[in-house]
């Protein structure tokens, strides 16, 4: 039986930003750091944050992690899961953390925890609408192209 903690991920960009509507990519890799071949049956993925306002996806894992991992073995960069940002997004705009655990074992019906500790991430949503300081520099030139404006004419 295999020992948890034998397989690691790093993901590319594991805290993200994005706006309502956006869906959000996790890619990474997956390394088997045990001395036994791994296989990667499952995951679990967590989102700490108020229902409906995130689809998650893990199909992308399904879809790109291979069946077993060999000793000392790495996937390629390969997505890992999504994260969609539900429109309109009805709460604060902040950032919510989430977990990513594989689970697998020394054969395909294993589902021991391979991933010990599990993968941080965050999803940080932002508003859609400019910021003032962003608004006042729009406006203050828009009155500088209908002063210049006025002035040759």
């Amino acid at each position: 039986m295999a020992c948890g903690g034998s397989i690691s991920v790093t993901l590319d960009q594991p805290n993200q930003t994005g706006s309502s509507g956006d869906t959000l990519m996790f890619f990474g890799v997956i390394d088997n750091t045990g001395a036994d071949t791994e296989y990667l049956n499952s995951d679990s993925l967590n989102l700490s944050a108020p229902s409906g306002d995130f689809t998650t996806d893990d199909g992308p894992f399904f879809a790109n992690a291979p069946l077993s991992l060999a000793s000392s073995a790495s996937t390629a960069d390969i997505e890992l899961f999504d994260v969609s940002i539900v429109n309109p997004f009805p709460d604060a705009f902040t950032s919510y953390s989430g977990l990513f655990t594989i689970l697998g074992g020394a054969d395909g019906g294993s589902s021991d925890i391979l991933t010990d500790p599990a993968v941080a991430f965050s999803v940080s949503v932002e508003s859609g609408a400019p910021e003032p300081s962003t608004s006042l520099l729009i406006l203050a030139g828009l009155i500088a192209c209908a002063f210049v404006r006025r002035l040759k004419f």
